[in-house]
């Protein structure tokens, strides 16, 4: 993944990998689904350019497809107008394969902060919960998004005392797979990833 200007998008060449919590390498820069249960992500040689491309893996279940995801960040005011990459795949006769860009805005706002945690139980079926602390008495919304980056849900929690809080999520009619949930509260939002497993 590249663009004119590299720097905006960190370890745009895959070329540095570390260890996470979990002992699993991820790419320096980006946030993938190795916390998963199953490695999804991992480096792979050769490459286009460089030592190493990022491999993201599907894995059958059996009942579902588990697909790997991985994401970056940069400054918004210094997004690119268009992104380039190289991609190799494997697809069986009646697969499908998604490309998905996504841009996130995100603003500040030093009056009313919040901290989230990561959302549980995960994988999930049926209820979610998504661990938040506010610092003051504030409304939070929770929007949820599918692996194509289209908006499912929202929901709304208003008047939040300040303290910690366990946001429960109604997840008993999502369909089996990965899932963005953005949490915003007075402009300030902060993201975190999901799974459905039946």
């Amino acid at each position: 993944l590249f663009h004119p200007i590299n720097a905006q998008i960190p370890n745009n060449g895959f070329e540095t990998w570390e260890l996470d919590g979990f002992g699993n390498l991820n790419p320096s820069g980006w946030e993938t689904t190795n916390d998963d249960l199953l490695i999804s992500v991992e480096p792979y040689a050769p490459a286009k350019v460089g030592n190493y491309a990022m491999k993201v893996k599907v894995f059958d279940l059996e009942l579902f497809p588990m697909s790997g995801i991985a994401t970056s960040d940069f400054p918004f005011n210094q997004r690119p107008s268009s992104f380039s990459a190289w991609l190799k795949t494997t697809i069986m006769p009646g697969d499908a394969v998604y490309v998905i860009v996504s841009m996130w805005k995100e603003e500040t706002n030093s009056n009313t902060e919040f901290m989230a945690g990561h959302a549980y139980p995960n994988p999930a079926s049926g209820r979610l919960f998504i661990p938040i602390t506010v610092n003051q008495r504030t409304s939070v919304e929770v929007d949820l998004f599918d692996q194509r980056g289209s908006r499912i849900r929202t929901f709304r929690f208003e008047s939040l005392e300040p303290g910690r809080h366990d946001l429960e999520i109604p997840a008993d009619n999502l369909a089996i797979g990965h899932y963005t949930y953005r949490l915003t509260s007075e402009g300030t939002p902060q993201t975190g990833k999901f799974m459905i497993n039946q």
